[in-house]
């Protein structure tokens, strides 16, 4: 043990929480089965060969490997170090969790390294990257709702105007009756 290199863990805890639109105004665009979905999703494309290559290059991680591994090799490498964990409910860790699915909210992700400081910047910098994209998706979806709100506005206006019209024709037919 002693000559193993010390590994330090850090992680950076996330809840995702869901979004707030009353139902009864207009469907928020995403199922709340959807959750789990979306976090594999967003942890899938996070964790991308690309992202974490960056995320390499910024931190200038397992340089010693770069000469002898190929960059899809060192993603790959740095892979086994992340991981996206997801936390469940106290409520829930006392149930049995055979054939069940679990909606979850909230996740993990841990990233080990030999230096303390950059377990918790990449950490750090893997849990934003998730912030940022829940954003980016919120933002496009409540773009889209905003959207067909206006579109249904418009469509109920001419609607309304073409009643409006039929009621003032009936009225001017039928004056004096």
């Amino acid at each position: 043990a002693m000559a193993l290199p010390n590994l330090y863990s850090s992680s950076a805890t996330i809840l995702v929480e869901p979004q707030s639109v009353d139902k009864d105004l207009v469907n928020s665009g995403v199922r709340e089965t959807d959750l789990n979905e979306r976090l594999g999703l967003m942890t899938a494309e996070i964790l991308s060969r690309t992202r974490l290559s960056t995320i390499i290059n910024e931190f200038k991680l397992y340089e010693d490997e770069w000469d002898e591994m190929e960059r899809t090799e060192v993603v790959e490498h740095m892979r086994d170090f992340v991981s996206v964990e997801p936390v469940f409910n106290q409520l829930e860790t006392g149930q049995p969790r055979v054939n069940r699915d679990f909606e979850f909210n909230t996740f993990r992700i841990v990233f080990l390294h030999e230096d303390k400081e950059i377990a918790r910047d990449v950490a750090q910098r893997i849990a934003n990257d998730f912030i940022n994209r829940n954003i980016k998706d919120r933002t496009s979806i409540t773009a889209k709702s905003l959207e067909f709100m206006r579109d249904r506005i418009a469509s109920l206006s001419k609607e309304l105007a073409e009643v409006e019209k039929q009621i003032a024709d009936a009225k001017a037919e039928s004056v004096g009756s």
